[in-house]
């Protein structure tokens, strides 16, 4: 297991850290390690796939393609 800080994930995935912090206070696996929260990226995959639907657009984007291979890198 690799555990990553909020801001590399945010970094990686585009969401912003202030929405990584709700996230964790709503229920998204992470660790504590002092101060710091930190995430393991395939868990956070399989958390963001089970609580978010993708919305269709005009340009409809595969969001779990998108978050596959960013996290792929940690792999």
């Amino acid at each position: 297991m690799r555990l990553v800080k909020l801001k590399e994930l945010a970094e990686i995935t585009s969401i912003s850290i202030n929405s990584l912090r709700k996230y964790a206070k709503e229920g998204m696996p992470h660790y504590r390690i002092g101060r710091t929260i930190r995430v393991d990226p395939d868990e956070f995959e399989s958390w963001i796939k089970a609580n978010f639907r993708r919305e269709e657009s005009r340009q409809p984007m595969d969001l779990e393609m998108i978050i596959s291979n960013a996290l792929a890198k940690f792999r």
